[in-house]
């Protein structure tokens, strides 16, 4: 059976991260930008999961989980909250509407798939035997819809098949990719990414800026 998820999340970059891990998988990636746009595709998406954006704009995962468990119909439904790397995650909160747990992003494809098949109560992919994958993914790159030989012929390693053999890959391995995926990048996917990533970095600048200030003396 066809496994649905409906992701709630301001960054498009998040969407395709998700879509990207469930590649090649029976899998339907529904992907809206808020929390009221999640609320009104449960009915015609009617997913087995919900992936929520603790932290958005207007109706926030908070928020979306709380009115999910009141909903009669998808009351029930599992409900994953992501989190951003510099974002608080409150617990109380996240237990006061019954959120199943939550995630940080960005995320590990293969955890989130793992997270994802338990909370909807199916077994998670096999792993496939070593059979030389962790060579094609250190030379690889992301792709649309797959992880991509760079440096000579090959078949596509799919996005599931790549998060499994990717933990062996090494610094050096990573940085290569890195210049490599920077290279081919379309000018518009690295002005988005900018745009996701920089405001996050320059915030924790400021903020050891100012932690690393002595404090004002008092005046007497």
């Amino acid at each position: 059976m066809t496994l649905r998820l409906l992701v709630a999340d301001d960054s498009v970059t998040i969407h395709t991260m998700v879509r990207l891990a469930f590649d090649g998988e029976d899998a339907v990636v529904e992907a809206v930008t808020s929390g009221e746009a999640a609320l009104e595709a449960l009915g015609r998406v009617r997913p087995d999961i919900v992936l929520a954006d603790a932290i958005m704009p207007g109706l926030d995962g908070y928020a979306l989980c709380g009115r999910i468990r009141e909903h009669p119909e998808f009351g029930s439904l599992p409900v994953l909250l992501l989190c951003g790397t510099f974002e608080p995650f409150d617990p109380e909160e996240a237990q006061r509407v019954r959120a199943d747990g939550h995630l940080s992003k960005p995320f590990d494809p293969s955890e989130l798939i793992d997270r994802v098949h338990a909370l909807v109560g199916r077994a998670a992919p096999t792993a496939a035997p070593p059979d030389g994958t962790g060579a094609r993914v250190r030379e690889s790159f992301l792709g649309p819809g797959a992880i991509l030989d760079l440096f000579g012929p090959g078949q596509p390693c799919r996005g599931s098949e790549a998060a499994r053999g990717a933990g062996g890959l090494t610094d050096e391995d990573v940085r290569r990719v890195a210049e490599e995926v920077v290279r081919r990048m379309a000018p518009e996917v690295i002005r988005e990414v900018a745009w996701e990533v920089v405001p996050e970095l320059a915030e924790v600048l400021v903020k050891r800026v100012v932690d690393s200030r002595d404090p004002e003396p008092e005046l007497s």
